[in-house]
């Protein structure tokens, strides 16, 4: 006791003053964001309590959850590169049953300006097709899922896309539902090999090389063209057993990618009604500022779509749009 005040002999040998609870807020918030904080870690802001000669018990506990409830250290946080989901391999053994589709944008303008390319990808064959747009708006892009997916492949029972504006629409929506069409959104595609090309699993045979016509392998001087079609034929009473093994070496080979995928995972989930900070650069892309804040928000978990994708709301109970995944988001504490 000194004066009345208690005091603490620190290991280092001056005295810290004991604070009492109610001093406790107000001690903390000023030397960590006050005329001379910095914002600095939580046990970073402990040592520096000490070091001004302050101290209560739970000092350290205190210190660090006052800085993990801080608005502008959640907002400028670091962003975590780690993968936060386990992977979840996309495998289906149906030709032409499950499609994804993208969009390359912004390629050097052809004859009819066009610029952008969509592209369909069906998941057991690995077939691409492709088609240049002008605009990349959700009518061309149901033009042509019928010109070149429905007319030619038939339908297919899920469509998988980002979240990109021309996908979302009403209307691929309403085109989607005429045609009973799953539409998902956010998919993961890997594109692997799966020791067959799209051309013989969808054909039963391999395609024949441009070049092939100017040098002549094995296949070509043989060639006739009433035995052709017959043997075309019979190739495709085998093109099942092919795509059953192109399936085998899918699955075996996604098993292993995704068990080494998932070591590196760091766990991040929520639950409905927690609060959220959103990745600020994927609503600002192009603002580079190295100040701007890497977090914005708050917002609340609204819906759990599946492993790690979710649906937000804003505070005053206004929904977000679009699906959100957990690596873009972190958990706001209050």
């Amino acid at each position: 006791m000194y004066n009345e005040e208690l005091y603490k002999k620190s290991w280092d040998g001056p005295l810290l003053r004991c604070v009492a609870q109610e001093d406790i807020p107000k001690i903390i918030a000023e030397i960590h964001q006050g005329w001379c904080g910095s914002h600095i870690g939580g046990r970073s802001l402990a040592v520096k309590i000490t070091r001004i000669r302050y101290f209560w018990p739970t000092l350290v506990k205190d210190a660090m959850n006052f800085v993990k409830r801080c608005d502008v250290c959640q907002r400028m946080g670091s962003i975590q590169h780690q993968p936060t989901t386990c992977m979840t391999p996309i495998l289906n053994p149906i030709p032409f049953a499950m499609r994804g589709i993208d969009l390359v944008r912004k390629l050097s303008k052809v004859k009819g300006s066009l610029e952008y390319v969509v592209v369909v990808v069906d998941y057991s064959s690995k077939g691409v097709e492709a088609a240049p747009l002008k605009k990349t708006g959700s009518d061309n892009i149901a033009k042509f899922l019928w010109k070149h997916v429905i007319t030619r492949f038939g339908v297919p029972n899920i469509l998988l896309s980002n979240n990109g504006p021309q996908f979302g629409s009403e209307e691929l929506a309403r085109f989607c539902e005429k045609y009973n069409i799953e539409h998902r959104f956010s998919p993961v595609y890997y594109p692997q090999s799966n020791g067959q090309t799209p051309f013989s699993l969808v054909y039963g045979s391999e395609a024949l090389f441009p070049v092939e016509a100017r040098l002549p392998t094995y296949r070509l001087p043989g060639f006739s063209e009433e035995e052709n079609e017959q043997r075309m034929r019979e190739q495709l009473n085998f093109v099942d057993e092919l795509r059953d093994r192109a399936l085998y070496k899918m699955k075996k080979y996604k098993h292993l990618m995704a068990r080494t995928y998932n070591r590196r995972v760091k766990n991040r989930q929520f639950k409905v009604g927690d609060l959220v900070l959103r990745l600020y650069s994927i609503t600002h892309p192009r603002d580079k500022d190295k100040l701007s804040p890497k977090w914005e928000g708050p917002y609340r978990i609204s819906r759990m779509i599946g492993p790690g994708t979710y649906e937000l709301e804003r505070l005053n109970g206004d929904m977000i749009s679009r699906i959100w995944h957990a690596s873009n988001l972190v958990k706001y504490y209050v």
